[in-house]
């Protein structure tokens, strides 16, 4: 009986734990680099036990939607893969003490040599 008590005392204390750091994703992330302003704002959003982004990205005189995506959970944080055809945009989205690190890859189907950003987003 001790054992099966320690036992559901650690996956509670797991669940907890995991719980609290999935949570602290979810927000709206502003890009405060006004050098860099291709990405704008990343919301994080908590659907019924799924994650999902939204990511604002400049466009030529306004802001760009780029739609909500289903976040997979990955080691550290959650990736997120957004396809607009003539390029596949792949996230990685991690928390750095109370901000959010974001690497972006874009792979053009059009000939165009891969990319890769990063940015570091505030709440």
């Amino acid at each position: 009986m001790r054992y099966i008590n320690r036992f559901f005392s650690g996956m509670v204390l797991f669940l907890v734990i995991h719980m609290t750091y999935a949570s602290s994703f979810v927000n709206t992330w502003v890009n405060q680099e006004t050098n860099r302003p291709e990405i704008t704002r990343i919301d994080v959003i908590d659907s019924k036990e799924v994650k999902q982004i939204q990511v604002f990205a400049s466009c030529a005189e306004s802001v760009c939607d780029w739609g909500v995506v289903k976040a997979s959970e990955s080691e550290g944080g959650f990736n997120a893969v957004y396809e607009f055809g003539f390029k596949t945009v792949q996230l990685e989205l991690s928390p750095l003490d109370d901000r959010l690190q974001v690497s972006i890859f874009t792979d053009y189907h059009d000939g165009r040599p891969s990319t890769r950003n990063d940015y570091t987003l505030s709440r």
